[in-house]
């Protein structure tokens, strides 16, 4: 194996062991932990990252982790699900003896992921949404993990969420894992998907809260949360 800022056979084998086992680990801390270990700011950082999201979302919507196996050869790393279910993993490269990319299936993915910076779009000060990660698969669906929050309020989002792709096309969501309710001062971590989008546009996200006269009147509102690309 071999890529820019190369490092010796035995210190890549051992990098890149750390790294996969930790993604096929499925679990969160594991895969966060790896995380720390990659190059900063790096498009293997962001996988991994992203990746971490997922699985604890999945944790959170009541699903169990999808625990994979990772298979090593001289060239490339395979994370294997059930049968021939397997991603190849290869052209690695590194920064400061740090993993820094790869590609998936001979593809690029720099342009496919990205990081929240920790913004909460707000809306009527009972709801906000957190972007902490977005990616489109090398299959073509955007897959998109948001921390839903209520404030005051218990809030529902019993609707089919949106997403405007970057050209101007809507899309709507798939086989998405939304919290049905979030429960007053709560939140809650969601994954939101979309076939056949890149990344880089704005999810429309539709909630409402409780028609009560103690809390207030009914809110019904679509909200517009970019995607940001870094």
């Amino acid at each position: 194996m071999s890529g820019s800022n190369s490092v010796s056979d035995s210190d890549e084998s051992s990098i890149l062991k750390d790294y996969f086992d930790a993604y096929a680990s499925a679990n969160p801390d594991t895969m966060r932990s790896a995380a720390e270990n990659a190059a900063n700011g790096s498009v293997a950082q962001k996988y991994i990252t992203h990746q971490s999201n997922i699985a604890e979302a999945y944790g959170a919507s009541g699903y169990d982790r999808y625990v994979q196996d990772a298979k090593y050869s001289d060239e490339s790393v395979s994370i294997c699900g059930e049968g021939d279910d397997c991603g190849e993993y290869a052209d690695f490269s590194y920064e400061n003896s740090k993993l820094s990319s790869f590609t998936i299936d001979g593809n690029d993915i720099s342009d496919r992921i990205s990081l929240g910076d920790g913004s909460i779009v707000k809306s009527k000060e009972v709801a906000g949404f957190e972007v902490l990660s977005s990616y489109q698969t090398v299959e073509g669906s955007l897959m998109a993990v948001v921390r839903f929050h209520a404030y005051d309020r218990p809030i529902s989002f019993s609707y089919t969420a949106t997403y405007r792709k970057p050209s101007g096309q809507q899309i709507e969501d798939v086989d998405s894992y939304l919290p049905s309710r979030v429960a007053a001062d709560s939140n809650q971590l969601a994954i939101v998907i979309f076939p056949n989008s890149d990344n880089g546009g704005n999810l429309h996200l539709k909630f409402a809260t409780d028609d009560d006269e103690e809390g207030g009147e009914l809110i019904v509102e679509t909200v517009d949360v970019p995607l940001s690309q870094n």
